[in-house]
């Protein structure tokens, strides 16, 4: 027996279809996929390009160059005793804090030595302030030089979206790929196209579960066929044990009962035997599977077991 999986083809617009259903979760990956990569972007430095330029120190005179060199010993100065009163005052401190009492004059000079921190701090910042504010740009290049200051060099920022557009692509793309690889590694069926091609069943019709709509459309072709004498006693079956298409299966036996039309009912097909008997007795048997919760495994089972009684399989109804 030819397998059904050799036919079973992907429909594209219902793979579409399939994937559109999915349209809030693609967007939300894809705003958190372009706000990891600005994140990245931002990590990385990429948001900005700085540009970098040679820097050159300029030339001064005698005098400007004497006035700099004041400027850079006035500070130093300041600086070393800053360190200087910083380290006894450290020191101090490392024996308050092993236990030790200071006595007077150790406390007075603790004291003194705080308020010459404070005045050479002040005379570090304010005083060597008001020195630079006197310095001309070339002079004020210099000092920085001779100071070991870092020259920054001004940035502009950059509009490259480059890493929250690579981000976002990578989110859909992945989002995209987990739903299609669902999609096509899916068991249940798809479209009715699939009992069609995969399983060579006649359609009587489909059931759209939402609205009925197309179900008055099966009963009549069911009616027919009766009238025709192909099949007087028709099982209405399916490989599911309960759900939608169970529910429509019972709603068509009383509708065809009321119009003296020989009908018996089986769920679960595959592995109920009482089913298994009704289907041995029948003249025909009608498939009712639903896209999404019926099982190519188990309809290739019906299809199998109709095979080997040697059943008459009259078609399919699909709901969908």
């Amino acid at each position: 027996m030819e397998n059904y999986r050799d036919n079973l083809q992907i429909d594209l617009k219902d793979l579409a279809h399939y994937v559109l259903k999915f349209w809030k979760i693609i967007f939300i990956i894809a705003v958190v996929g372009a706000l990891l990569g600005g994140i990245c972007q931002f990590a990385t430095g990429g948001s900005a390009s700085a540009e970098a330029a040679p820097v050159s120190i300029p030339e001064l005179s005698e005098e400007e160059m004497t006035k700099v060199n004041a400027a850079v010993s006035s500070y130093k100065t300041y600086q070393e005793l800053h360190d200087t009163v910083m380290e006894s005052i450290n020191s101090d401190l490392e024996k308050i804090k092993a236990g030790e009492v200071l006595d007077k004059d150790s406390a007075e000079a603790l004291e003194y030595k705080t308020s010459i921190i404070s005045q050479a701090t002040t005379g570090m910042f304010s005083g060597n302030q008001s020195v630079y504010n006197t310095l001309s740009a070339n002079e004020k290049a210099v000092y920085d030089n001779l100071m070991g200051k870092v020259i920054e060099v001004e940035t502009k920022p950059s509009n490259n979206k480059k890493f929250p557009f690579l981000g976002c692509v990578f989110g859909v793309f992945i989002i995209l790929s987990v739903i299609v690889i669902r999609y096509v590694l899916s068991t249940k069926l798809k479209t009715e196209d699939d009992l069609r091609s995969a399983f060579k069943l006649h359609i009587f019709g489909a059931i759209a579960k939402k609205n009925d709509d197309g179900l008055a459309v099966v009963c009549s072709s069911i009616m027919a066929l009766s009238s025709t004498g192909k099949a007087k006693n028709i099982l209405l079956c399916t490989s599911l044990a309960e759900g939608i298409a169970t529910d429509y299966i019972s709603r068509i036996k009383e509708f065809l009962m009321e119009k003296a039309v020989s009908t018996e009912t089986a769920f679960n097909i595959v592995s109920d035997p009482t089913s298994i008997d009704k289907a041995a007795k029948s003249d025909g048997l009608i498939f009712f599977e639903c896209i999404g919760e019926s099982i190519y495994e188990n309809i290739d089972k019906e299809v199998e077991l109709a095979s080997n009684l040697g059943i008459n399989v009259l078609g399919a109804v699909v709901v969908k």
